[in-house]
């Protein structure tokens, strides 16, 4: 390709403008069109922070539903506050606290998802799960999980026989719990335990899981 080497001296004319003189005459912030300068920062899945469209999407699906366990929880242990038996609200609470902290490690994302039993017309929130081998808050889990399993144990060892039955529950609830959320990340579905009930049929068929991996909604 041959240089126009005359191509400076026909230029006749020149106007230089800045960003700031865009701006100023255009209203264009930052003089560009796309109001400000299209980055990773700019775009509306990242604000506030990367992640925070995806989790309030995922929130939108269940916050009224979590708020009302919450509120119930709450109401449990006010109504039983400084009573002799308060064994149902603090399970309640155990189960509420338990259910959550699985559901943020899903989100988070976990090496097992356990998707084979939602149904089809639920099958979008598979779009919310993340598959990852390891996320921060796994470990917290299990830990809190861990000790209050052990603190409910060592409650019951020496307890009157009545209280005794009731922190024995409450510790194996919070086992539970914890066994719920290893689960998440062993080498194995725990789907594969209940299989037997779901007779091949419904969200798991196989024509449904390849429309849903056509659809990108199964990781």
């Amino acid at each position: 390709m041959r240089q126009k080497t005359e191509l400076p001296s026909k230029i006749l004319h020149r106007n230089v403008q800045t960003p700031l003189d865009i701006e100023r005459t255009t209203g264009l912030t930052e003089g560009n069109i796309f109001q400000g300068e299209l980055s990773l920062e700019q775009l509306f899945f990242s604000r506030p922070v990367p992640g925070w469209a995806r989790f309030r999407m995922a929130a939108a699906t269940l916050i009224w539903h979590e708020i009302a366990l919450a509120a119930t929880a709450v109401g449990m242990l006010a109504l039983t506050w400084g009573q002799p038996n308060q064994v149902a609200a603090i399970a309640f609470a155990i189960l509420f606290v338990m259910r959550v902290s699985a559901k943020l490690n899903i989100f988070l994302g976990v090496p097992n998802l356990t998707v084979d039993f939602l149904p089809a017309h639920l099958a979008y929130l598979k779009s919310y799960f993340r598959i990852r081998i390891f996320n921060p808050m796994f470990p917290v889990s299990i830990a809190v999980a861990s000790v209050a399993t052990m603190l409910l144990a060592e409650a019951a060892a020496v307890a009157a026989p009545g209280a005794a039955t009731g922190l024995t529950m409450l510790a194996v609830l919070a086992g539970l719990g914890c066994i719920e959320h290893w689960f998440l990340v062993l080498p194995f579905r725990d789907a594969a335990l209940w299989r037997w009930a779901m007779s091949g049929t419904g969200p798991t068929s196989a024509g449904h899981v390849r429309q849903t991996r056509r659809l990108g909604t199964l990781p």
